[in-house]
């Protein structure tokens, strides 16, 4: 398809451990934003197809990986599920869907606009590690929780923003790809 021509090439039969995938990904600078490109200012994610598809499928997840880690290690409920949204606006109307579908699920934004975002997400991580009843079941988020956020019970994420460079987009994934403790 033309729109992804010029995407950086992903040589993934060459890398035989991570360190390798991080080290190329450490080099490519190639912004990938404008290939993802989500518009909510005129839709809401109900009303956006690609958005609803990917929150539902994320959400479908979220029981699975629940499971698989109670069948495992006996913890009821660990997983989380982390959507990074591209704007503060984007995170509250993508709570908000994620409401209104999931009633049940407990949703926190956490934004930098927030005053006291940096303690929230403080509590959520003590939240998270003590498998509290009343930690959130989603994260949606801006930027705050990518480098230096050690939530290891997010184990499911979507990612709703522009990518700005594979390297950011990493540091995202891996927050879904930590052991539990």
């Amino acid at each position: 398809c033309e729109i992804y021509k010029d995407l950086p090439k992903f040589p993934s039969d060459e890398w035989e451990t991570i360190e390798e995938w991080e080290e190329w990904a450490k080099k490519c600078d190639k912004p990938l934003g404008r290939h993802l490109h989500f518009d909510l200012d005129t839709q809401s994610p109900g009303e956006n197809q690609t958005i609803r598809r990917v929150i539902d499928e994320a959400l479908s997840l979220l029981p699975k990986t629940r499971a698989d880690i109670e069948r495992v290690c006996g913890q009821k409920n660990v997983s989380v599920k982390l959507c990074v949204a591209k704007s503060m606006s984007d995170a509250r109307k993508i709570s908000e869907y994620i409401q209104e579908i999931r009633p049940s699920y407990r949703v926190s934004v956490v934004v930098s606009d927030d005053n006291n975002g940096a303690k929230k997400l403080e509590k959520i991580a003590k939240q998270c590690k003590e498998n509290a009843a009343d930690k959130p079941d989603v994260i949606v988020s801006v930027g705050m929780i990518s480098e230096g956020v050690d939530i290891p019970q997010i184990k499911v994420v979507a990612y709703l923003s522009a990518i700005l460079t594979v390297l950011y987009f990493i540091q995202v994934v891996g927050r879904a790809v930590r052991r539990i403790p």
